[in-house]
């Protein structure tokens, strides 16, 4: 999984649910651009890209690169948005045949089926 955006309690929420399911994030800064993230997101071969509201506009971009495009660990298969998401860019990469989906959404289905921690 890939978190591309500002430290947030999202962003910590996100890193701390990779570290529960044994799944590696790769941490993308939100000040770079779609060609760096591009070629962070596909060469670790990530199915999962978590992005903020100020990265969201980007990913179209960052698909569309060659370093994305060309490069065969590229495996992205879900956009987690965090905060309100541009209906216009989700409808964009729902037509690059990506699942994309609020965080707020993935909070809500499942905060009522989380198992009781008991040490």
């Amino acid at each position: 999984m890939a978190i591309w955006g500002d430290n947030s309690a999202e962003w910590m929420t996100a890193e701390i649910s990779c570290h529960a399911f044994t799944m590696t994030s790769v941490s993308v800064y939100a000040t770079l651009g779609p060609t760096a993230a591009s070629f962070i997101v596909a060469d670790a071969g990530c199915k999962v890209l978590v992005v903020g509201h100020e990265t969201l506009p980007k990913v179209p971009d960052m698909l569309r690169g060659e370093e994305y495009a060309k490069n065969p660990g590229k495996a992205l298969q879900l956009v987690v948005v965090m905060g309100k998401g541009d209906a216009k860019i989700i409808s964009e990469l729902e037509g690059m045949k990506l699942t994309v989906v609020s965080f707020d959404s993935c909070v809500n289905e499942f905060k009522d089926k989380l198992e009781k921690d008991e040490p």
